[in-house]
């Protein structure tokens, strides 16, 4: 059976406090172009032929006004031939050919600072027998809100051979804007208002064939590189014509710190069975040969049978005669094949549920032949199978499809392929992180395709993918829901993701049956003592309807904090960073995404402040109408900014304190453990509490010291504190024990009573100023006859009394001993 929980326990040896203002980004690192009308900033594409004579077209871009102190503001200009403008007030569509004969298509007013979608559609259409004319269609946020016909000379429009400008006529100044745009884009062909619906939401690089919708787009400037390894800004065509782009002062406007409000983060890959697939030319990146990794998260929409072409292929090197390849079997269960032998049995855990995201890895090591299955980052199956190298032809690279068929149905996103094995912990550290090539961990991890709108090798750049037939990205396959399924990754790299994080990965149902109720409590623990002074908690959810939901994290205090309560957006999943700190609130309906971070309903930090870290945190979910369910793919917490995974000392002890020891057991308390230089001035290194159980046994979690050897002082708060003898030695990961029972040679100076049974630690030290003396008599006369948690209470049970007078007494005149 597969272990679903993976807890990873996570401290940093230096707290880094995380900034809002550091730019962070979701994968596809957000950018848009920032134009000012002051310097007359624009972009400049020069007459081609396909821009000019146009027939039937469409044309798009996100817009977000700064000002409209300019009287003219052109957006999107091929001289007066075809444009989309701003003037006095409102919206319009120009496509005069610059006669000036042709009426303007007028649409609506537009707030300043707020983003838009603008776009134009011009069709060929019949009136009135066979007299042809074009509908023109003005659209603002996928909706037509104008639309005429007119009658052109010629029939095309675009006659001039002046440039296309971007945020201005062009040179002095005339019509330019301040503010910024985003995803410009231009098609060739016969459109419809689905095609603006469809794709409004979409920022894409992607290329394909002449039968896939993208091999339309003649323009395409969407403001930002492929990876992010260096400057994310980059003004370029990355339609096929690649059209040379003119940049006259525009600059970078980082959007990618903001949920969005315009594109949606974080796509997919959707393929529908047959014949959809994606390809992309032989290539070294791709061509691993003495060991291989290969790793995808998917969302099957079909149970495979595993008969005779009824198998759903994830990716393979090479058709008839595979490198490699990962695929699903019979009940989805996952294999692979290496040199096209598919002897790799993997086991009954190594299964792809339809219906949900399934991270799925598999690794072979050619020179001993030695094979690891993992679902979700656990093992699910191992073997040997000696084949050698890894055959390297000339085939293409193909995603969802082998022998040209085995076509695989549902979504695919962030496939992987690196040049070595992989280790268990290697993948769970990129389990839930979108990798490219700015922090990919090794050269080796030569190609990952996070199909964010691209098919570019995001850890490379080659070799790139190209659409085949009807493969689309999801939020295109599926516009008009909300719920399409939005995999579980995440880009946190400023947020130290996940090396500072505490994950849970135990997939669970909302609700926990049924269509209505609460989703199962889900548990981490944290096994130290800390304050918290700041939390951020990271959530991968899906859900067919999430104004439904509630989510509540609840600490180890009991305090119940709301992250989402009946909340929705544009589009209905919820992955994302909730972070007190962050520069976005939780508004209905106003981002596509809550990606990257966002501030949760109610603040964790204002509630949590100053309280301890150590217990049980839970997360549960509440779905609270009927009809509609989902999973949780993963949760985790980070406390205080922690940068990275602790690599804690754990220190064993047992201890007794006279007056609490009754022979057979004592009241549970706390403690604290200290650990010393091992020589003068014997400085303090590190601290933790712990608890003591009813028989003086402790566990405490150390999480500065580095590895040595310390002093170990152990305090009650009313007993003398000790020190073991000698320094014990200490490693990180490992576990140290210091224990009195064994008698007076265990401690320092040799001060110990025997009571019950049992070595003891002298109790009394009231103060705890390092004696039992009058100082402490004073407390204690003070404290006498009264109840509750005194240090008085030398017993434990509660009351301050002559029984406690009986223990101080015993006591009196002792001292702590140290070095």
């Amino acid at each position: 059976m597969i272990n679903r929980i993976t807890k990873y326990f996570l401290f940093s040896l230096c707290s880094l406090l995380f900034s809002s203002n550091i730019t962070f980004a979701q994968m596809t690192w957000n950018q848009a172009g920032k134009f000012t009308s002051t310097s007359n900033t624009y972009l400049s594409i020069p007459n081609y032929a396909e821009i000019t004579n146009v027939d039937e077209c469409m044309f798009e871009m996100w817009v977000n006004m700064g000002s409209s102190n300019n009287s003219y503001i052109e957006f999107f200009d091929k001289y007066q031939n075809y444009q989309i403008a701003y003037t006095f007030g409102h919206v319009y569509l120009r496509t005069d050919n610059g006669v000036g004969s042709t009426p303007d298509l007028t649409g609506p007013s537009l707030n300043l600072n707020r983003w838009y979608h603008l776009a134009a559609i011009l069709r060929d259409t019949i009136i009135q027998g066979n007299n042809y004319a074009k509908t023109r269609e003005l659209y603002v946020d996928g909706v037509v809100v104008a639309r005429d016909w007119q009658i052109y000379n010629g029939g095309t429009l675009g006659n001039v051979t002046d440039s296309l400008n971007i945020g201005s006529y062009g040179g002095g100044g005339q019509g330019a804007m301040t503010g910024y745009i985003d995803d410009v884009r231009m098609w060739l062909g016969h459109f419809f208002p689905s095609d603006v619906s469809n794709n409004y939401r979409n920022t894409f690089t992607i290329l394909g064939s002449s039968n896939t919708n993208y091999y339309k787009c003649i323009l395409d400037i969407t403001f930002q590189d492929v990876d992010n390894s260096g400057t994310p800004f980059l003004v370029t065509d990355r339609s096929r014509y690649a059209h040379t782009v003119k940049n006259n002062g525009v600059t970078a406007y980082d959007l990618g710190s903001k949920p969005s409000v315009t594109v949606v983060p974080n796509q997919s890959i959707h393929l529908n069975g047959s014949p959809d697939y994606l390809a992309g030319p032989n290539n070294s990146n791709v061509s691993p040969s003495t060991a291989i990794t290969m790793e995808a998260w998917i969302y099957p929409e079909r149970t495979y049978s595993g008969a005779f072409s009824d198998i759903g292929t994830i990716f393979c090197k090479g058709l008839a005669n595979a490198n490699y390849r990962l695929y699903l079997g019979g009940g989805n269960s996952v294999y692979a094949s290496i040199n096209n032998n598919i002897n790799f049995p993997s086991g009954n855990s190594a299964v792809a549920p339809a219906g949900q995201w399934t991270h799925v890895a598999f690794s072979y090591n050619a020179s001993n032949g030695s094979y690891k299955y993992y679902v979700n980052g656990d093992t699910a199956g191992t073997g040997t199978n000696s084949l050698g190298n890894i055959v390297s032809s000339t085939d293409s690279l193909y995603i969802g499809q082998s022998f040209s068929d085995y076509f695989f149905q549902g979504y695919i996103d962030e496939v992987r392929i690196a040049g070595y094995v992989k280790s268990q912990s290697q993948i769970n550290d990129f389990l839930y992180k979108s990798m490219d090539l700015g922090d990919r961990p090794s050269a080796f991890d030569a190609a990952c395709y996070n199909f964010d709108g691209g098919g570019e090798n995001n850890n490379g750049t080659t070799p790139k993918l190209f659409l085949r037939n009807a493969a689309d990205f999801s939020s295109h396959y599926n516009p008009s829901t909300r719920s399409f399924p939005i995999s579980p990754l995440i880009k946190g790299d400023n947020f130290n993701f996940p090396t500072g994080w505490y994950l849970s990965n135990d997939l669970f149902r909302i609700p926990a049956s049924g269509t209505i109720g609460s989703s199962k409590y889900d548990t981490l623990n944290i096994p130290y003592y800390l304050n918290l002074t700041d939390v951020n908690l990271y959530l991968a959810l899906n859900h067919t309807y999430e104004k439904d939901l509630t989510v509540y994290l609840i600490a180890p205090s009991g305090d119940s904090i709301e992250m989402v309560k009946n909340n929705t957006m544009k589009r209905g999943q919820y992955i994302t960073i909730f972070n007190d700190q962050a520069d976005s609130s939780i508004i209905d309906d106003r981002f596509t995404s809550f990606l990257p971070q966002i501030k949760p309903f109610t603040s964790m930090n204002a509630s949590l402040l100053n309280k301890n870290a150590r217990g049980d945190w839970k997360l549960r979910v509440n779905d609270n109408a009927s009809g509609d369910t989902g999973k949780v793919y993963a949760w985790g917490i980070q406390l205080n900014s922690m940068a990275s995974k602790p690599n804690l000392m754990t220190l064993s002890s047992v201890a007794n304190e006279s007056g609490y020891w009754t022979g057979s057991n004592e009241p549970l308390d706390t403690v604290r453990m200290y650990l010393h230089q091992s020589s003068a001035p014997y400085l303090i290194i590190d601290s933790a509490l712990g608890y003591i159980n009813q028989f003086g046994f402790c566990n405490t979690y150390l999480a500065n010291a580095l590895n040595g050897n310390y002093y170990v002082e152990y305090r009650h708060r009313n007993s003398l504190a000790v020190w073991s003898k000698l320094p014990i030695s200490f490693s990180q990961g490992t576990t140290s024990s210091f224990s009195i029972l064994s008698g007076p040679n265990s401690v320092y100076g040799t001060d110990l009573i025997f009571t019950g049974g049992r070595w003891c630690m002298y109790s009394g030290d009231i103060n705890q100023d390092g004696a039992i003396n009058g100082n402490d008599f004073t407390v204690f006369n003070q404290q006498y006859g009264q109840s509750g948690y005194l240090g008085s209470d030398l017993n434990g049970d509660g009351t301050v009394n002559g029984n406690d007078f009986t223990i101080f007494n015993t006591g009196f005149g002792h001292q702590s001993n140290h070095p």
